[in-house]
C-alpha cells in the first residue's frame, strides 16, 4: 500500500462515522427514547429485549476486564503487597457509593482515573520517550485497503 492512499482511508473512515451518526440520529428521532425503547420499537418486544440483554452482558464483561486491568496496574505500580481484588473492591465500592448519590459513575470515574494516571505516568512517559526509537512502530507499507476497511468495521462493531 502506498502512503498516498492513507488520506483516502481516513476520509472513508470519516464518512463511515458520519453515516453511522446520521443513522443513529434517524433511528432515535427526537432523542426522547432510550436505546431499549428504540430496539423494542424497531425489532419487536422479544428481540429488542434480547438485544438490550446482549449489550448489557457485553458492558458487564468489558467493565470487569477494565476494572481488573486497572486494579492490576495500580497494584504493580503503587501497591505491591495489596491483592488486585482488594483494589478492585475499593474502586467498585466507591462507584456504588457515587451511584447511590445520583452521580453518573462511569464518566466521573473515568475522569478521575485519567487525571490520576496522567499525574502518575507523565514523568515516566516523558523520560522513556526522550530516548525511544519509534521507527519500527509505523508499518504502513504492509497495511492494505482491505485491512483498513476491516479495521473500520471492527472499530464500529
Amino acid at each position: 500500500m502506498k502512503l498516498e492512499t492513507i488520506p483516502a482511508l481516513i476520509i472513508l473512515a470519516i464518512f463511515l462515522l458520519m453515516g453511522s451518526v446520521l443513522l443513529l440520529m434517524a433511528v432515535y428521532g427526537d432523542g426522547n427514547e432510550s436505546f431499549g425503547e428504540v430496539s423494542e420499537k424497531c425489532l419487536g418486544k422479544a428481540l429488542g429485549k434480547a438485544v438490550v440483554f446482549v449489550f448489557w452482558l457485553k458492558l458487564i464483561i468489558v467493565s470487569g476486564i477494565w476494572l481488573k486491568e486497572f486494579a492490576v496496574t495500580v497494584r504493580d505500580v503503587m501497591l505491591y503487597e495489596t491483592p488486585y481484588e482488594v483494589i478492585a473492591a475499593v474502586i467498585t465500592s466507591a462507584c456504588f457509593f457515587m451511584a447511590g448519590k445520583g452521580m453518573e459513575v462511569r464518566g466521573r470515574t473515568a475522569e478521575l482515573f485519567i487525571v490520576l494516571m496522567v499525574i502518575l505516568f507523565l514523568p515516566a512517559i516523558i523520560t522513556v520517550g526522550l530516548g525511544a526509537d519509534f521507527s519500527n512502530l509505523l508499518t504502513i507499507r504492509n497495511f492494505g485497503v482491505k485491512d483498513g476497511i476491516g479495521t473500520v468495521f471492527g472499530i464500529f462493531a
